[in-house]
């Protein structure tokens, strides 16, 4: 069930005290960019990149741009990319970019069968970035 009201306005409190969103971003990111070719299979990047090659629509642009042998992301676009796994569908406002691609253009419109029940939240709902504080500092995808 959905949380609204004083019981969404709690489990906010409650988020911002057990989560700190600035370090799983960070560590997100520096798991998910180590290079691939020394890493097991196992690791978080060889898993990301094939979570990426099986979800994003245009896949190359989260790759490094001077190997193309890892990927290069930053802490918006892992923002985005945690919309996606815990929601369904990135939550960024129209017109926001990563290295100059929009948001619903990298991930598609939609990704796949499980966005097509995805409808987004109206603003009563409690929603995740509120949960931790709001966006992750700085712009969430730049260009």
């Amino acid at each position: 069930r959905r949380l609204a009201g004083p019981d969404a306005a709690e489990a906010v409190a409650r988020c911002r005290q057990l989560f700190d969103l600035d370090a799983l971003l960070g560590a997100l990111v520096a798991e998910v960019n180590r290079e691939v070719a020394k890493a097991p299979q196992q690791s978080l990047a060889a898993q990301f990149l094939r979570w990426v090659d099986e979800t994003l629509a245009l896949k190359h642009a989260v790759l490094d741009e001077v190997a193309f042998a890892r990927a290069d992301i930053d802490a918006p676009l892992a923002f985005c990319v945690l919309e996606v796994l815990y929601r369904g569908a990135p939550d960024a406002p129209a017109g926001e970019r990563f290295r100059n691609v929009a948001i619903d253009d990298l991930f598609g419109n939609p990704v796949n069968e499980q966005l097509a029940d995805w409808t987004p939240r109206n603003s009563s709902e409690a929603s995740p970035s509120a949960a931790f504080g709001g966006s992750p500092p700085g712009d969430r995808c730049p260009a």
